[in-house]
């Protein structure tokens, strides 16, 4: 699935449905999605230097600091998608149930 198809709830899979190839395509649209307000944050970082006023700088910096804490959270429910996506993988292989 390309990042620009959109999912009904009818086309949604169950994870333990999904084969290999879905899981990873999962993670990966988790990953671009995240991607772009990361750009946003990094523009506004660049925009920041341009910024003459201290409140203007102040009001940003909040805006920023916000962002950043939700992104360490993003961050970090990736990384455990990723490990259980694995987890899930190692599972099958041991139970020998392979996709297709």
């Amino acid at each position: 699935m390309s990042s620009e198809q959109t999912t009904t709830p009818n086309e949604l899979k169950l994870i333990s449905e999904m084969s290999s190839n879905e899981l990873d395509a999962l993670i990966n649209n988790i990953r671009e999605a995240r991607a772009k307000p990361v750009r946003v944050w990094e523009a506004a970082q660049e925009a920041k230097k341009a910024l003459k006023h201290e409140k203007d700088i102040e009001k940003l910096d909040k805006v920023l600091n916000m962002f950043e804490k939700a992104k360490v959270r993003s961050d970090k429910a990736i990384a455990e998608m990723e490990k259980r996506a694995f987890q899930i993988r190692a599972t099958r292989l041991e139970l020998r149930i392979f996709d297709g």
